[in-house]
């Protein structure tokens, strides 16, 4: 696995990757579910964003220019029933429908949103309340944060090592102490309708579909010509791009890109593994891509991916396979076309070497590093260093049809029909939620989905 090191601010960081849904929710109660999602847009409609009702029956598809709407079912069949999920690079979090969360795995920093600064196996609660988005930073360990939408307000937990919290609206603050407290992100607009959370970096869209961003800006990743300052810490700001209304974000390592409701996709920041999805000298700021029709996107480490017109593209490092093209150590500038088993895609996950994708029919196919099983391939439990997966393959184990499908650094969760949760990968830290943490991530790896136990 690769570590990152930033000298400036004297950080290391152990990366994963991101892709963070927002769920909107709509009736939350016992009997139905509806989850608006933003982030892990589920869709494969027209080229004005992407929705997928996901009924007990069918799928359709309709307008979403919000960037997505997928609906848990129309029956809650356990309690608590989850509407929508978010991994963390050693983490993940599930949204309950009566508007509260649960967290577990790694909380070295406090990202699972409670003090005692242990790793937990089973699912806490971080004591939230009207909750209508989570999202948390896929790919890293020592600067892990999970950002929630309450009540209309942004707030976030976890690492500040770079500012990613938004403490103060006049100056990029960090320090290198938890958070497990949650604290509104300042400096954003009254009207904010979703937030992403990002390794170093994070980011916001207020009412109108301005994007902000604030953190970590050393590759120019906020998408502001403002000078850094602390060390290239900002606090928020507009990212400064005539792409118009945005539905969705996804802040990489280095990089960010949005996604609009006209479809395009723009990219920023730097572009070392062809992460920005063009050509470019150096860093650089907020410009589109060559995609259209577009309705969902993920940012992976130094990889991302969208989905257009129903199909997977990728683009970045492609250094275990994560683009889906069958090879390794490369990497590419220009979209590729992934080909998920002829499958129509609705929404698409980058972690940090690894990608995913949900198929309208609920199914889950994941490709890249598979080191912990990351990919699902459903083989024997086995030991570290799995081949990689150099081809979609499709996760075996699932325990009915996926809504939503989340990577982390080295685990993967999904969201299923009826309000569960099934997780993958390694364990470690507790992040497949069994309540047991394995002894070493070198000797286990658990390739089969296993449901998250909550409590």
């Amino acid at each position: 696995m690769r570590v990152l090191r930033f000298t400036g601010l004297a950080l290391i960081v152990a990366c994963g990757g991101t892709d963070q849904g927002l769920f909107d929710s709509g009736t939350d109660d016992a009997q139905a579910t509806d989850a608006a999602i933003d982030n892990t847009v589920t869709d494969s409609g027209g080229n004005d964003g992407t929705t997928s009702d996901v009924t007990t029956s069918d799928v359709t598809t309709g307008d979403a220019s919000d960037g997505g709407i997928v609906d848990a079912g129309p029956l809650c069949l356990q309690t608590p029933c989850i509407l929508q999920i978010a991994t963390g690079g050693f983490h993940a979090c599930a949204r309950v429908n009566d508007g509260t969360v649960r967290c577990w795995g790694r909380n070295n920093v406090g990202q699972l949103g409670t003090s005692v600064l242990t790793d937990h196996p089973a699912p806490v609660n971080p004591q939230l309340a009207s909750v209508t988005q989570i999202t948390a930073s896929h790919y890293s360990l020592n600067s892990s944060v999970t950002c929630v939408l309450a009540g209309g307000v942004p707030m976030c937990f976890g690492a500040n090592t770079t500012g990613q919290l938004g403490l103060a609206a006049d100056a990029g603050i960090f320090d290198n102490n938890a958070h497990p407290d949650a604290s509104a992100v300042q400096g954003l607009p009254s009207s904010v309708s979703s937030v992403w959370a990002g390794n170093l970096h994070s980011c916001a869209i207020d009412g109108t579909g301005a994007m902000y961003c604030w953190g970590y800006d050393e590759q120019t990743q906020l998408g502001r010509p403002a000078p850094g300052i602390n060390g290239n810490v900002l606090p928020a700001g507009a990212v400064i791009t005539d792409a118009g209304p945005a539905s969705q974000m996804g802040p990489g390592y280095d990089y960010t890109i949005g996604l609009t409701k006209a479809g395009i996709v723009h990219s920023w920041g730097a572009n070392g593994s062809g992460e920005l999805g063009r050509t470019t000298n150096g860093n650089a700021p907020p410009g589109p891509m060559a995609l259209t029709n577009v309705t969902n996107i993920g940012a992976g480490l130094l990889h991302a991916c969208a989905v257009s017109s129903g199909t997977v593209m990728c683009w970045g490092d492609d250094s275990d396979g994560q683009l889906g093209d069958g090879k390794q150590n490369n990497q590419s500038t220009t979209p590729i076309t992934v080909n998920v088993a002829n499958k129509t895609i609705t929404q698409v996950s980058a972690g940090y070497s690894h990608t995913c994708a949900l198929a309208s029919d609920g199914t889950v196919y994941c490709w890249g590093q598979n080191d912990w099983g990351q990919c699902g391939t459903g083989a024997t439990d086995a030991g570290f260093n799995n081949a990689d997966v150099l081809a979609p393959t499709q996760v075996q184990g699932l325990g009915g049809k996926a809504l939503e499908v989340e990577n982390g650094t080295n685990h993967t969760c999904a969201l299923i029909e009826g309000g569960s949760v099934m997780c993958w990968g390694a364990n470690d830290r507790g992040q497949l939620g069994q309540g047991l943490i394995d002894a070493s991530v070198d000797t286990n790896a658990h390739p089969t989905p296993v449901t998250v136990k909550f409590q």
